[in-house]
């Protein structure tokens, strides 16, 4: 018998550090999620970033960009790669305001990327959103995909706007 509870303990060890080793949480099936990666980086007018981050630029505009330390104001939709909307500003009815650096690495990466005025459609992979962690409705490993339009950056008179609009034409 005390064999027998000194074992108990040394088996459940090993379980729970095979587990803990997995990329994957157990019971979850990311194959739908990896697989609408692939094709969808293989679709017309898809970019894919040195990190993974996949969008598509369903409008442009020559507004100002963001900075990391600016806060902006977007409507977006967020969804699940089954088209479960799982997050919506325009659902609510109201923008949401956000400081740029304080959101998932993928959105603020496709932030970054984005001009005033512009809506693009970003496929953030579960290493970019929110990994192996639950969030609400999002399960481990999702792939998120929102379409965000950029409507504001706070803070940014329209004379420090036309100075960056004409510093990023110079760059030019």
């Amino acid at each position: 018998m005390k064999h027998l509870l000194l074992i108990i303990p040394i088996i459940l060890l090993f379980f729970f550090s095979s587990c803990l080793d997995s990329n994957d949480p157990p019971g979850i099936d990311n194959t739908a999620d990896i697989e609408f990666l692939e094709q969808n980086a293989q679709q017309e007018g898809v970019t894919v970033t040195n990190s993974g981050l996949q969008y598509r630029i369903l409008q442009e505009s020559d507004g100002a960009r963001p900075t990391l330390q600016d806060t902006v104001v977007v409507h977006y939709t967020g969804e699940l790669v089954s088209g479960e909307v799982f997050d919506s500003s325009i659902a609510r009815g109201e923008p949401a305001t956000f400081p740029v650096n304080g959101l998932i690495e993928g959105f603020t990466e496709g932030l970054l990327l984005m001009n005033r005025g512009s809506i693009y459609e970003l496929v953030i992979p579960a290493y970019l959103g929110y990994g192996n962690n639950y969030a609400g409705s999002i399960y481990p490993g999702a792939t998120l995909i929102f379409e965000v339009q950029l409507l504001e950056i706070l803070g940014l008179t329209d004379e420090e706007e036309e100075e960056e609009e004409e510093e990023e034409e110079e760059e030019e």
